[in-house]
Parts: C-alpha cells; sequence; structure tokens
C-alpha cells in the first residue's frame, strides 16, 4: 500500500511536471500575452455603440441646458432698411420763434435703424425649465455612468470566456497528449504480445476523439475572440492570465444593499423624477404673468414732427394667457412626475436584486470553484492509480480511458468554475461601481 501511495505520488509528480511542460509548449509564443481586462474597458470607451451614444447624449442635453438658460438672458437685436419712395412728404411750418421749418415726413430716399433690447424681469416657467434642464443633463451622465458599468460586465462575460475557453484548449491539448502516449505504450506491448489487438484501436479511437476535443477548443477560443473584438473595439491578443484564486463575497449583505441604492442607476431614475417634479412646476408656472422690459432705439432720416433723426422709448410688459391647452399641459405634467416616481421606485428595486443576485453568484461560484479543484486532483490520482494498474497489466484500456476521459470533464469544471468566478467578481464589481461617489 504505501509503494503503491508512492508510485502514485511519483506518477503524480510526473503528470504535473507533463502538465507544466505542455503548458509551456502550448503557450510559449503566447507568453500569457492576452491584454489586461481594463485595457479592453478603455478601447470601449470609444468603441462601443451604447457607451458612445450615452456620451453624445450628456452633450446634447448639455445644449438643451444652454437652450433654456438663453431664454432667460437679455436679448438684442438691431435691423436696418433702405426705402426709395416715389415721393417725397414734407411739411413746412413755423417754429416757435416765427421761422419757418421744414418736417420731412417721407423721405424720398428712406433710412431706417433699430436698435432693441428685451430683458426677462419675471419668468417662473422658465426659471423651472431651466432647472429641469440641468437635472435632465445630471440624469444624462449618470446613465452614461451606468451604461459604462453594464459594458465593463459585458465586456468582462466575454472576456473571461476567452480566458476560459484558451485554458479549455491547453487542457484538450494536454489530453491529446496523454491519449498519444498511451497509444505509444500499448503499440510496444502489443509488439511484445502483451496487448490486445482491440486495446490498440480503443487506443487510436482515443487519440482520434481527443483531436476533434481540441479542433472544438480551438474553435470556441476564436468565437470568444470576435466577441470580444466587437464589444471592445480592441484585438485580443494571444494568450492567457492567471485566473484569482476563490475568495467570497467581502461585503455585508446590509452593505451591498446600499451599495445598490446609490449606484448610478438609481440615482438616474431618481434624477427623471427630478425632471418631471419641475417640468411640472413649469406647466404649472404658465398660468403665471410674465414680466418683461425692452428698450428700443430708432435711427432715421424721416424725423417727422419731432425733427430728430434719433428716438428712443422704454417699455415695460406683462403678459398673462390662459387657455385649455395650458390646463391639459399641467395635468400631462402630473401624470409625468408619477410615471417618473412609479420607474424610480422599479430602477431601486431591480437594482437591489441584481447586486443581491450577483453577491450569490459570487458566493455559489466560490465552492463550485473550490469542489471542482478538488474533483479534478481527484481525477489526476485516479488517471495515475489506473495508469499505474494498465502498467502492470492489472487493469484495461479502457479503464484508463475512461479514467482520463473523467479527469479532463474535471479539469474543464475546474476551468469553467474559475472562469465563471472571475466574472462574478467583475459583475458584482460593475453593479455597485460609482456607488459611493
Amino acid at each position: 500500500m504505501a509503494n503503491g501511495g508512492r508510485k502514485m505520488s511519483h506518477h503524480s509528480r510526473i503528470g504535473t511536471i507533463l502538465a507544466f511542460g505542455l503548458a509551456t509548449v502550448v503557450l510559449s509564443t503566447e507568453a500569457l500575452a492576452l491584454q489586461p481586462l481594463e485595457d479592453f474597458r478603455r478601447a470601449a470607451r470609444s468603441a462601443n455603440f451604447d457607451e458612445r451614444e450615452a456620451a453624445l447624449v450628456v452633450v446634447q442635453r448639455g445644449h438643451e441646458a444652454s437652450v433654456a438658460l438663453g431664454r432667460l438672458l437679455p436679448t438684442a437685436s438691431a435691423s436696418a432698411a433702405y426705402t426709395r419712395n416715389q415721393y417725397e412728404v414734407n411739411v413746412t411750418r413755423p417754429d416757435a420763434t416765427g421761422q419757418p421749418v421744414t418736417a420731412v415726413i417721407t423721405p424720398l430716399n428712406q433710412l431706417e435703424a433699430n436698435i432693441s433690447l428685451r430683458v426677462p424681469v419675471i419668468d417662473v416657467g422658465g426659471w423651472m425649465r431651466l432647472s429641469a434642464s440641468h437635472s435632465a443633463e445630471n440624469a444624462a451622465k449618470l446613465r452614461a455612468e451606468a451604461t459604462e458599468n453594464d459594458g465593463d460586465a459585458e465586456i468582462s462575460r466575454h472576456y473571461y470566456s476567452l480566458v476560459g475557453a484558451t485554458w479549455l484548449r491547453v487542457a484538450a491539448q494536454k489530453a491529446e497528449v496523454a491519449a498519444g502516449q498511451n497509444l505509444e505504450v500499448l503499440v510496444r506491448r502489443r509488439a511484445a504480445e502483451r496487448a490486445l489487438d482491440t486495446d490498440v484501436l480503443r487506443a487510436r479511437a482515443e487519440v482520434e476523439r481527443q483531436k476533434k476535443v481540441v479542433a472544438e477548443a480551438d474553435n470556441q477560443v476564436r468565437a470568444a475572440t470576435r466577441a470580444l473584438r466587437t464589444v471592445s473595439g480592441l484585438e485580443p491578443t494571444v494568450g492567457v492570465p492567471v485566473l484569482e484564486p476563490a475568495k467570497p463575497v467581502e461585503l455585508a449583505r446590509a452593505e451591498l444593499n446600499a451599495l445598490a441604492l446609490a449606484a448610478p442607476a438609481v440615482r438616474a431614475a431618481e434624477a427623471d423624477v427630478q425632471v418631471a417634479e419641475r417640468s411640472r412646476s413649469a406647466a404649472q408656472a404658465a398660468f403665471l404673468p410674465t414680466l418683461s422690459a425692452q428698450a428700443n432705439e430708432r435711427i432715421t432720416n424721416a424725423t417727422g414732427f419731432a425733427g430728430r433723426n434719433t428716438l428712443f422709448n422704454f417699455q415695460v410688459a406683462a403678459s398673462w394667457s390662459l387657455d385649455y391647452t395650458t390646463l391639459a399641459q399641467a395635468r400631462a405634467s402630473d401624470s409625468a412626475a408619477a410615471l417618473a416616481k412609479l420607474r424610480a421606485e422599479r430602477a431601486r428595486q431591480l437594482q437591489q436584486d441584481l447586486v443581491s443576485e450577483a453577491a450569490d453568484r459570487v458566493d455559489v461560484e466560490v465552492v463550485r470553484a473550490r469542489s471542482a479543484a478538488a474533483e479534478e486532483d481527484a481525477a489526476q490520482n485516479g488517471v495515475a492509480l489506473w495508469r499505474d494498474r494498465l502498467a502492470a497489466g492489472n487493469a484495461t484500456v479502457l479503464e484508463v480511458v475512461q479514467a482520463e476521459r473523467d479527469a479532463f470533464a474535471a479539469t474543464a469544471g475546474r476551468i469553467q468554475a474559475e472562469a465563471d468566478l472571475a466574472y462574478g467578481r467583475e459583475l458584482l464589481r460593475a453593479k455597485t461601481k460609482g456607488a459611493s461617489r
């Protein structure tokens, strides 16, 4: 029993060395050269369509706020005109001293210039619309941040799909090498008449099956590479990074719940509520009068009885209107505000569920990763044991092949579990990112 343990340990070390050597050969040109995840995230800022659209919406909302501000600022205007009249009209009358004075009513060549300045003095609706525009701009910024977080989660998913597929290809290539070694052993044993033809044929079939597995793994790598390139706009280089060891979520659920409520998606929905409420105030302010002041300067050669080329006037005007459209608009704004509040409530609940689900997923993936690693270790030791028994003539090729298949399945499961765990962590980070700002 002790000899068996030493032999199993010996073969386990050989298997480990072989795995390391194969991984080194497979990755010698790769040199673990896949770019870090953050590189793909940065590239997506300028390549991802959703993030680019969200950024442009922020710019648009900023311009809309400037338009609302412009309506509250003083407005200057100027105009000039030349008129050729068919007849000149003038009147001659005596002045205070009795001297005749000619007043030009309509000159033959009439020149006019008008300069005016209008200043809104009281416009409650305009002030509310400006406030709503600023809230809309803030909501757009928060929504762009939430879109960026969603993009990070999507890129993480494709990134770790590529990582898992690449490591799975390494494992498949390792299994292919092992199957080839088994075939060589059986060919030598058959030549010494210590193995059956069926054993050799079964081993050769296993080699061909492993070639198919490698081809399928290559296809998965190519598909994952294309998907990552599409969402990020960056061409992935060949190679894989080392996956992080399994560890549970560090934050308490109460803290995660607080982060969920402060996430950009929730704050954007709450900013939409502010937009709706201030738009409602603007609609209600339409029932109030507005007050404005206007100054005008007229320059003309049609001096008339005033006898002056420049004329100035100042006006203060109050306006007020009431119609059914204003009333209907106010009612519509009430409904819009209620709808925005409902959507904000739904956003809070949805974000809490997403964060809790992501945290639960990480905890489950930690267990899966640890169990898969233990399963792989047991399966690899089983392969070493069955190979020892095959060498001693106490096992069949079918038993060894089955053990190797089980070991490969365990390795694939471990790789998938570790990749899922890494993605789960990134998903949780994305759902809580920006919550502290």
